[in-house]
């Protein structure tokens, strides 16, 4: 009996050891592959990321009264066919971008809806300022002057968490 434990005691030690050794081995390969599934998975999706704040960056120019009012003829027009154009204008530049909320945090595209939802009041209540058949020249210059003088708009937030996530990320 003795005989047989001084053969098989070392042996199940050495067994022992080799499965610990191996063990670790594997778990060490395995994070190994599994950090260069990651990497590799970032170098892939951090330029459609970058892409993605650009494009809601760019959103966020587009839908500023300064820029839509420079891109409308509005001679001839009252200020409720403004209305109605800048309206779509803003709507159909979130619609298109609204994809772009699966790259970005949750807090940063609250501040995009609601940099949206801002203008639209903005739009609608200068429209009912000036009343739906004055000149939409007065509609723009009302406006220009209400956006101008409300501090840090909702754009200029949504803009400064873009930024931040970006620099965030790079």
């Amino acid at each position: 009996m003795i005989e047989v434990l001084k053969y098989t005691l070392p042996a199940i030690i050495v067994l022992i050891a080799a499965w610990i050794v191996l063990s670790k081995e594997m778990a060490n390969e395995d994070a190994r592959r599994n950090f260069e599934v990651r990497r590799n998975a970032q170098n892939v999706s951090q330029p459609i990321r970058l892409r993605a704040y650009e494009r809601l960056a760019l959103m966020l120019e587009r839908t500023t009264p300064e820029f839509m009012l420079l891109n409308i003829q509005f001679q001839g027009m009252t200020a409720a066919q403004l209305q109605v154009q800048l309206l779509k204008m803003i709507r159909e530049e979130f619609d298109h971008n609204t994809a772009q909320q699966i790259y970005v945090s949750d807090d940063t595209w609250m501040a995009i809806i609601s940099a949206r939802e801002s203008l639209l009041g903005l739009v609608n209540t200068c429209t009912m300022h000036v009343g739906i058949d004055a000149p939409a020249m007065k509609l723009a210059q009302t406006m220009l002057t209400a956006y101008a003088s409300n501090g840090e708009t909702n754009n200029q937030k949504a803009m400064a968490l873009l930024k931040k996530e970006v620099r965030e990320i790079m």
